[in-house]
């Protein structure tokens, strides 16, 4: 045989072996892609592209190319991909690389495909902080077709009582910023969530929607949750009749803007004796707040009615060293200025006592009963009570703070009523 001939076959042959050699290859790296494939929704797949990579796996087109892409890590590229980048994608976001995960979710929501939902809701229920906080924006930018799932969301109770407060005002937001009208309804339900970040998201989100409330009642309910007092009209009886009424709202947080909203914004007096009844009710209800029973009992105090008083005492037994209710009461019955509440509050010096040892306008070291300085301030109508106890005491300690009182009162002394012992 000619030695060129020979050339010739050996050549051939040796590309005839090299494209058996690569065929067997890809048929071996398409093998392993069906296995992967296989895989596509769990960290095992992951596992499988890395090793496609490593042994040299370098697709031209297609889906292919797509996980390939991934598995290096061009996120912006996939991103413009269109529909064959979803499922490398979502099979990225099974990732044990926080990072990786965050960088796909992102992706996922610049992909824009609403297949990609249900992955994305998995992170806002069981994600961490800003994986939470990425997916619901990757669900922002997918837009209507996250609503219903979101809504959903709204009502959120898994295991841990932390974690509801974090989705469902994640889901609040994602809500209020793709701004459709069907989330409306959920959204005034979750006014009166128990979770004050949840209210204020949902307030926010219905302002995004553009909601505007039907009634009085949700009108007011929304301006208190807004904070916005200045716009609540509170010479109006009809309008504090309702900011009261909302004192035992089913809404935690409607109840403690409404007390906030009393004590800061109202000047009650004698003509609005019409609420005592109502406020009554308020201190009588066991489940209101302390917060709430505080506005009340301030409300009760500044309308000087001695209808209150008997309330008032009971107030005072049932919360014996409630420093907040206990005390509120106290200063209401001082107030009012009724024979009765003086009796009862001379009779009461020694309660609420505190340990003080702090530095203010005095420096001041000993056993303080805050029920004098409410004496004090009732001023005149005092005095026989006072003397009465003065005369009736065996308590030399209560004896000395009661004749400090009596004597401020008369202007026998100037000096702060304390003593130091």
């Amino acid at each position: 045989m000619e030695p060129e001939v020979f050339f010739a076959i050996l050549l051939s042959s040796v590309g005839i072996i090299v494209w058996i050699l690569k065929a067997v290859e890809q048929r071996h790296m398409r093998d392993k892609f069906k296995e992967l494939l296989n895989e596509s929704y769990s960290k095992y797949g992951l596992h499988k592209l890395e090793n496609l990579i490593r042994e040299g796996w370098r697709p031209k087109k297609g889906l292919e190319k797509a996980y390939y892409l991934m598995g290096l890590g061009k996120w912006e590229t996939l991103a413009k991909m269109g529909s064959v980048a979803l499922d490398p994608l979502i099979l990225a976001t099974y990732s044990e690389d926080k990072k990786k995960q965050s960088n796909a979710i992102k992706a996922l929501g610049e992909l824009g495909d609403a297949r990609a939902i249900g992955r994305l809701m998995d992170f806002v229920s069981l994600g961490d902080y800003d994986l939470r906080k990425e997916s619901t924006e990757s669900l922002v930018k997918i837009g209507s077709p996250a609503v219903a799932p979101l809504i959903d969301r709204l009502r959120y109770e898994g295991h841990e009582a932390h974690v509801w407060e974090l989705v469902r005002e994640r889901a609040a937001w994602a809500l209020g910023e793709i701004g459709d009208i069907r989330a409306t309804e959920s959204l005034i339900e979750t006014l009166r969530d128990k979770y004050v970040d949840v209210v204020n998201e949902s307030v926010r989100a219905l302002g995004k929607i553009g909601w505007k409330p039907q009634n009085d009642i949700d009108k007011l309910s929304y301006l208190l949750l807004k904070k916005e007092f200045e716009s609540i009209d509170f010479s109006d009886i009809s309008t504090v009749e309702l900011i009261i009424n909302a004192f035992e709202d089913k809404g935690t947080w409607i109840r403690e803007r409404a007390a906030e909203a009393i004590m800061n914004y109202w000047k009650p007096n004698i003509k609005h004796e019409w609420a005592v009844d109502r406020l009554i009710h308020v201190l009588q209800n066991n489940t209101t707040s302390i917060r709430v029973k505080e506005a009340a009992l301030w409300a009760l105090g500044e309308i000087r009615s001695n209808k209150p008083v008997s309330a008032l005492i009971t107030c005072i037994e049932n919360h014996e060293g409630d420093r907040v209710v206990g005390l509120a009461a106290a200063e209401a019955l001082g107030k009012i200025k009724d024979e009765k509440a003086i009796w009862y509050l001379v009779s009461k010096i020694d309660a609420y006592r505190k340990r003080y040892s702090e530095e203010g306008p005095f420096e001041i070291t000993g056993n303080y009963y805050p029920i004098i300085d409410i004496i004090i301030k009732i001023g005149e109508p005092a005095v026989e009570p006072l003397n009465h106890f003065l005369r009736d005491t065996n308590n030399t300690k209560k004896w000395l703070y009661a004749e400090k009182a009596l004597r401020i009162i008369t202007g026998l002394e100037e000096r702060p009523y304390f003593l130091l012992f």
